[in-house]
């Protein structure tokens, strides 16, 4: 099984795009709402679209659907901690907050990958599924 980086990281695009689009619709639902009908969906039909362009077998479908949610989450670990630690830094906080805030932003982010690598492989089968019968 050879991995396709062209389409994970299309992937990844789509789902921000279709993030941010279901963002400004869900934003009257509240956090819990817009976590669930924004981020979730736009990763889903993103994985969908890789697990149909990919059409080998299931399993092929739902490593790259993962990889999408991994690298999702990887790049948003890096700019997450950039942008929540470096005011804490320049504001002279004290070491206490600086732990919290970085095992705040790890948890999350261990958490959030294991959602969005399970939604990503759920939606990479589905599409290779889509793509035609019998992907064994």
């Amino acid at each position: 099984m050879s991995i396709n980086w062209t389409i994970i990281i299309v992937g990844f695009l789509l789902a921000q795009v279709l993030s941010l689009l279901f963002g400004m619709v869900t934003g009257i639902l509240g956090s819990l709402g817009h976590i669930v009908f924004s981020v979730y969906t736009s990763y889903f039909l993103a994985t969908l679209l890789v697990g149909y362009s990919v059409k080998d077998n299931y399993e092929n479908g739902a490593v790259h659907g993962a990889l999408v949610g991994l690298v999702g989450v990887i790049i948003g670990l890096i700019i997450g901690v950039s942008f929540a630690l470096y005011p804490l830094l320049h504001a002279g906080s004290g070491p206490l907050i600086l732990e919290i805030t970085t095992y705040n932003i790890v948890t999350g982010s261990i958490f959030g990958l294991i959602i969005t690598m399970i939604i990503g492989g759920i939606g990479g089968v589905a599409g290779v599924f889509l793509g035609g019968p019998n992907k064994f």
